[in-house]
């Protein structure tokens, strides 16, 4: 799979950042990622992606907590966020449970139009697609370590009908964090 920048340094919402690439699934780092990457492969066995029905709260586990179902609608010209881990939330804090990307694109400019395009990109490939970057948020000035996995769902090897977003975040310090607490 080529990579890809995905971000450049795209502002989203008011003074949110995201800069990154693409990576090969198999190289995520984050051990929810692994985890997820490998419950994916097993559950799908010899099929391209596994069905919804077989990743089932109980097959996913503690991934919950870092995950997003995204229902694929109208054969990928739209997709809802159905569910979201609350450990996403306590980083984006943006309430997009139940949105579509469209209203989500309208309440955090730039930020529905790219999960768009990413969630698009996963239901042409039919495949996995893994990310690793910055999520910067100069408003509170919180700076994260990103990896995010997309992975297809699908009765059959032909659709795609949902997703699993898995996201990893681990918080860093930003120099203004530094200099405000005498830390330079």
């Amino acid at each position: 799979m080529p990579i890809r920048n995905f971000h450049g340094s795209t502002p989203l919402s008011g003074a949110v950042r995201l800069r990154g690439d693409d990576i090969e699934p198999a190289d995520v780092q984050c051990a929810p990622l692994r985890k997820g990457l490998e419950l994916w492969r097993h559950e799908r066995g010899s099929r391209l992606f596994p069905s919804r029905q077989q990743m089932t709260p109980r097959v996913l586990g503690s991934l919950l907590y870092n995950m997003m179902l995204i229902k694929v609608v109208d054969g990928g010209r739209e997709f809802q966020v159905r569910i979201i881990g609350d450990a996403i939330v306590a980083v984006d804090s943006d309430p997009i449970q139940g949105m579509m990307t469209a209203s989500i694109d309208k309440l955090l400019p730039g930020f529905g139009a790219m999960l768009h395009r990413n969630y698009s990109t996963v239901c042409a490939r039919r495949a996995p697609l893994a990310m690793r970057g910055q999520f910067y948020d100069e408003a509170n000035e919180r700076l994260f370590f990103r990896e995010h996995l997309i992975l297809p769902l699908g009765e059959t090897d032909d659709t795609v009908d949902h997703i699993i977003s898995i996201i990893a975040h681990m918080q860093t310090v930003t120099p203004a964090f530094l200099s405000r607490n005498g830390m330079t």
